[in-house]
């Protein structure tokens, strides 16, 4: 049994393109994965950084001034 050329031809592009066309959504899921992933990771740190930020300046504030904090209140 002899297959046309052509026939064969349209085996092998529809196989391209499926390959392709499963490429295209896996890369595209990567994509968003890994969008929303920096996103957390930057929401995550801008956070870090703003309490570190605040810690710093308390501290500053305490040595200025001189004044320190009750033991109640060193938790803050």
């Amino acid at each position: 049994m002899k297959v046309p050329l052509k026939y064969i031809a349209l085996l092998v592009i529809l196989s391209l393109v499926g390959i392709f066309a499963y490429q295209t959504y896996w890369l595209t899921g990567l994509y968003h994965t890994m969008h929303s992933e920096l996103e957390r990771d930057i929401t995550e740190s801008m956070r870090m950084s703003d309490y570190n930020e605040m810690m710093i300046r308390v501290e500053r504030l305490r040595q200025e001034t001189g004044h320190y904090c009750r033991p109640q209140c060193s938790s803050l």
